[in-house]
């Protein structure tokens, strides 16, 4: 196969643009050159043809495919070309690194979207560190670790026992207790979603000769104004570590609620 060379001659045009260039296939043989760098291929008419008359037919000895032009079996003419510059190479490349910049952009503004807190039991405990929730009561976390992502006030509602969700997308929350002696401990956490009855998504218990300890962990999808909460599946008994340095052992976590936003909505990027 033998390509050759172009003789380039700029036409005038509107949308598209043209060149004038030499194909010829010698001893018969196929031979073809490319407009990548130009753009896609529109058109190809014979201009002059060099060959005897008749043999230059389009589809049979010459013809064009997307970014490429062809001759074939003694067709020698000078052809016009005219190709679409918007599908060039360096066009294609460039709408390459323009959506991949536009996705790195919004990737970089969506996970600058912080949105955590965690929250502890502390202030209803008796002298005995013990406190009792009823069945069916909300637990309420009143004691704060960490709260950011509201720009108008915590995104867990102490008082209330409430997780109100401002940005929608992917969470987790996490609860760990710490039942009392002989004591059953059991709670559920709970999603209210669309201002709906509560659905329970994962529950946890726990009960030992002494004390015992247990964990429950979810991963839901919310959406702005769904809520998350904690309830007592039966009047539950749980215990605080009573010793004055438990602050300083980093031992205040013995009940806590904590929750994370880990993918908001908005970084899915498509495509």
């Amino acid at each position: 196969m033998t390509t050759q060379p172009l003789e380039v001659q700029v036409q005038e045009s509107t949308e598209l643009e043209c060149k004038d260039i030499k194909l010829s296939s010698w001893n018969w043989e196929y031979t073809d050159t490319g407009f990548l760098e130009l753009g896609s291929v529109e058109s190809m008419t014979i201009g002059k043809e060099n060959s005897p008359t008749g043999i230059c037919i389009y589809d049979q000895t010459y013809g064009f495919a997307g970014y490429m032009v062809w001759v074939d079996k003694g067709c020698r003419a000078e052809f016009k070309v005219c190709y679409d510059t918007m599908n060039s190479l360096d066009n294609k490349l460039q709408k390459i690194i323009s959506t991949n910049n536009d996705k790195l952009a919004k990737l970089k503004e969506c996970t600058a979207v912080r949105i955590t807190f965690a929250y502890v039991m502390d202030q209803e405990f008796g002298t005995d560190n013990i406190m009792t929730i009823k069945a069916g009561e909300m637990v309420q976390f009143d004691k704060k670790l960490t709260d950011v992502g509201s720009s108008t006030g915590n995104v867990y509602d102490s008082g209330r026992g409430v997780f109100s969700c401002s940005v929608s997308g992917l969470y987790t929350f996490n609860v760990h207790v710490l039942s009392s002696s002989k004591k059953n401990a059991a709670f559920d956490l709970f999603v209210v979603k669309h201002g709906k009855s509560r659905t329970k998504i994962t529950s946890l218990y726990a009960r030992g000769e002494h004390r015992a300890a247990a964990s429950m962990s979810a991963v839901v999808h919310l959406d702005e104004l769904d809520k998350v909460l904690v309830a007592a599946n039966v009047d539950s008994t749980v215990y605080r570590d009573h010793r004055e340095d438990r602050e300083l052992n980093n031992l205040q976590d013995d009940n806590i609620f904590t929750g994370m936003l880990v993918q908001s909505d908005a970084c899915l990027v498509q495509g």
